[in-house]
């Protein structure tokens, strides 16, 4: 790898780097603030929300506070929250992040998390606070109500935000820690071939697009010449060279893309497809010289073993490394 593509790959690991730990200073400061509301949006549930909702929008000067589409808005976001099925359960359910109680484990709430993933429930929640925990709409709210119904529904209104807002900031740190594991120092150089044909794929191609919740898709297309392939013949170790067709998946997370002892077992990719290679064996040969062989290969992270039909070399090993920018 020359200089100048190090640069380039350290300067996006930087970028991605300290927008991650802006995310994470910024998660860490407004913690002590949350984390009590935030808390108390496990003892909070969307049919309460629905309740105090459909309450408040009984008053005729709460509904002349609101402009025509606002109150449209609201009633039809209200509608979404009141499903029956859904009421039982806790705001902090909506986020997905916590474990589950033992009802849902008991399968007891199946109708609940089937309409809460159909339903845009987040989004509703969302629109109702935007518009009723306005100053002056809540002012109404506390002259008409009284203050209990109108600190109540700050409340409950305040604690499904902030669970919202940890969720969305989550998914972001999620999805930019995936884009660094699939474009950052640890993933393997493409050749132009491979730039070419990836750059097209996560436009066009089914599973290699890009996830609003995911980011990147883990599959890589994989069109490599590899001239470093080694094998055994007559008890002698043999170059080996091979073009390589097939797919390479990144391992997405924590637990993946570890480094050195830890990375032979937890590495952040692997690689799967058909090898080619020429009736000679040698280094920098070319692969479709004379009868070809062919075979498959399996990548765990680095490591690269093939196999190849005739008798010049069968099982052949090798490393992940380009040594030609964008060329091999």
């Amino acid at each position: 790898m020359n200089a100048q593509t190090w640069s380039q790959r350290a300067r996006y690991v930087a970028a991605a780097s300290v927008a991650l730990a802006c995310a994470t200073s910024i998660a860490t400061a407004q913690a002590p603030a949350e984390s009590s509301v935030s808390a108390r949006a496990g003892s909070h549930t969307v049919g309460e929300y629905c309740g105090l909702v459909t309450g408040i929008l009984t008053q005729d000067s709460v509904r002349r506070a609101l402009s025509p589409i606002a109150l449209e808005v609201v009633e039809s976001r209200t509608k979404t929250i009141c499903n029956p099925t859904v009421a039982a359960l806790s705001l902090r359910a909506l986020a997905a992040d916590k474990p589950a109680s033992f009802s849902a484990v008991a399968r007891l709430r199946q109708a609940a998390y089937r309409d809460a993933s159909a339903a845009p429930l987040g989004g509703a929640i969302r629109d109702i606070r935007g518009r009723l925990r306005r100053p002056d709409v809540l002012a109404v709210i506390r002259a008409t109500s009284g203050d209990s119904t109108a600190k109540a529904f700050a409340d409950v209104a305040d604690a499904a935000q902030i669970v919202l807002t940890e969720e969305s900031r989550d998914n972001a740190l999620h999805r930019l820690a995936n884009y660094e594991r699939k474009l950052g120092l640890q993933a393997p150089q493409l050749n132009g071939v491979e730039v070419l044909l990836n750059y097209s794929a996560q436009r066009w191609l089914p599973g290699f697009a890009a996830s609003p919740t995911r980011g990147p898709s883990p599959l890589e297309l994989i069109a490599n010449y590899v001239p470093s392939y080694a094998s055994g013949v007559d008890k002698k170790a043999v170059a080996v060279s091979a073009s390589e067709f097939g797919v390479r998946g990144y391992l997405f997370g924590d637990n993946w893309g570890k480094t050195g002892r830890e990375g032979i077992l937890k590495p952040a990719y692997w690689s799967l497809g058909a090898l080619v290679a020429g009736d000679k064996n040698g280094a920098l040969s070319w692969p479709w010289d004379g009868r070809t062989r062919t075979g498959v290969f399996v990548g765990w992270g680095e490591v690269k073993v093939g196999y190849i039909s005739g008798r010049k070399g069968s099982v052949l090993v090798t490393r992940q490394v380009q040594f030609i920018p964008y060329l091999f």
